[in-house]
């Protein structure tokens, strides 16, 4: 061990390195408890490590770690025509985005030092929060797309991913971070020979985790018994060159490429077809026509297209450009018989796309539009007799609209497009974001992904059915609907873990406040 001890930089540089391997694209999850274990143990076993050397610590695991995220999110985007400006300014970002997360990490690692009291379960639990303040700026920051979310790591583990059930992401992410902890103060113990007591508090601590995973597993079971199965279709393109889209001729709108992309008996029996994309490549108005863009086809005129392609009692959600009283909006159209019976507009528009108006007003993207921020949504649709949650793209990541769409809902719809990436690592990531929502809220969930994996997922999180990453498909399944409940994490959020981790930091500080006091 004397290696690692005069090598203060040694332990940091592995802990950051395995990190990368558990994250995406490598995805050996496992290592996560290893990579913090072995960063904490790099401070609990050398207490002589000066504050500088626990600062720069912090620092060398985040800045590898975060470093490899940056490449692997915003280097893999195949922008927008128009957007060559914007690129440079976020690609040039990398470095002091970098720096920031580093200093975070840095300056975490120097509290967790600070406040290390002589018991182990509640230096553990400050571990995890500490790692928790580094992580929640960088969530907000990716805007949900944040492949190094720990909680994101471990979602192959049904253990960790039900724990969601009762605090959300930042529970499971927590909850990681603190086992990781506690495992590195019990084996700073057990080397140093203390206390045998100290050791049954470690595992002591670890089996309450552990007690709370298998809590989460009996919460996910469904309240109740299957009330209602319905039938679902996706069409899935599979491919950015594989979108394509109906055109107007003689005043008649037609698409028959659809027909040739999807063999309509696929879904012929189905009672919702939700299609990740819009059957025209423009506008669809309902009232006048806006003067501004000739692409653009009256909601009539499709409408009468979808009446005659699709079963009259199916109902059809399609994901469009809608321009409505003036305004542009992103927006879901559920169809039926032709008919549009329900919409939802987007309202959390993602700053890095043509939905931030802010970019073209200083010059930084070009485009034809911008979308306007939708309607503010009161709850969930009631469509063909169910209750349908209806977050756009990346609002399936947004807490604040999840809650609002998921309460009351029998129904979680997420349809998304992550065409532009080069790779699946966008993809996945919101395909795991829409297991968690489906756990936290107690609710089956339909992923529709225009370039895949598309999947029908039921309340424990579980993939009942999918389409792969960059297959083209139609994905054909059933969906059991529940009767509606509450989850834990549906009534309360994640306050009640915010509130006792204030509150156990304040704890910690009184302890350390009070002996310093003692020895005084």
């Amino acid at each position: 061990m004397s290696f690692f001890a005069e090598r203060w930089y040694a332990l940091p540089l592995l802990s950051g390195l395995l990190l990368v391997l558990a994250a995406p694209p490598f995805n050996i999850w496992p290592l996560v408890f290893a990579a913090l274990a072995v960063l904490y143990w790099s401070i609990t076993a050398y207490p002589r490590r000066t504050d500088k050397e626990i600062f720069l610590s912090g620092c060398i695991t985040a800045g590898l770690y975060m470093f490899s995220l940056y490449y692997l999110t915003l280097f893999q985007f195949e922008w927008l025509p128009g957007s060559e400006n914007l690129i440079l300014l976020i690609r040039a970002g990398i470095v002091p985005a970098t720096l920031a997360a580093a200093g975070l990490l840095g300056a975490g690692l120097w509290v967790y030092r600070r406040l290390r009291t002589r018991h182990i379960a509640l230096n553990a639990c400050i571990g995890g929060a500490v790692f928790l303040l580094f992580e929640l700026p960088f969530a907000l920051f990716f805007q949900g797309y944040d492949p190094g979310e720990l909680a994101y790591v471990v979602a192959p583990a049904p253990f960790f991913l039900h724990m969601a059930v009762l605090g959300g992401t930042v529970f499971v992410s927590f909850a990681v971070a603190a086992l990781a902890c506690c495992i590195a103060e019990g084996f700073t113990v057990w080397r140093a020979g203390l206390v045998r007591r100290d050791i049954l508090n470690a595992v002591f601590f670890a089996g309450s985790l552990a007690s709370v995973g298998l809590l989460g597993g009996f919460l996910v079971m469904p309240a109740s018994p299957v009330v209602r199965t319905i039938s679902v279709a996706i069409p899935q393109p599979g491919a950015y060159e594989n979108i394509l889209f109906g055109t107007m001729t003689a005043g008649t709108f037609s698409f028959p490429e659809f027909k040739t992309q999807f063999d309509p008996a696929s879904f012929a029996n189905a009672d919702y077809i939700f299609y990740p994309q819009s059957f025209f490549e423009g506008f669809i108005y309902t009232g006048a026509q806006s003067q501004s863009d000739a692409a653009a086809i009256s909601q009539a005129q499709v409408g009468e297209w979808i009446g005659q392609t699709f079963p009259a009692s199916a109902i059809i959600a399609t994901w469009d450009s809608v321009y409505e009283g003036g305004g542009t909006f992103n927006e879901y159209e559920f169809w039926k018989g032709g008919t549009v019976v329900g919409m939802y507009q987007k309202q959390k528009l993602h700053f890095l796309d043509n939905t931030a108006t802010w970019l073209g007003s200083i010059g930084l993207y070009q485009t034809r539009f911008f979308y306007d921020p939708g309607k503010e949504a009161t709850g969930p649709i009631a469509l063909g007799g169910i209750s349908i949650g209806t977050p756009v793209c990346s609002e399936i990541m947004h807490d604040s609209i999840v809650s609002t769409q998921a309460k009351g809902a029998q129904l979680l719809l997420s349809m998304t497009s992550e065409a532009g990436f080069i790779d699946d690592t966008a993809n996945t990531i919101s395909l795991t974001a829409a297991r968690y929502r489906a756990v936290e809220y107690g609710i089956p969930v339909v992923h529709a992904d225009a370039v895949g994996p598309s999947a029908l997922i039921n309340p424990q999180g579980v993939i009942t059915a999918e389409a792969p990453w960059h297959t083209h498909a139609v994905l054909s399944g059933t969906v059991s609907l529940y009767t509606v409940h509450l989850t834990p994490y549906a009534r309360f959020g994640a306050t009640p873990l915010y509130l006792l981790l204030a509150t156990l930091i304040g704890l910690a500080a009184g302890i350390r406040f009070l002996g310093k006091r003692e020895q005084g």
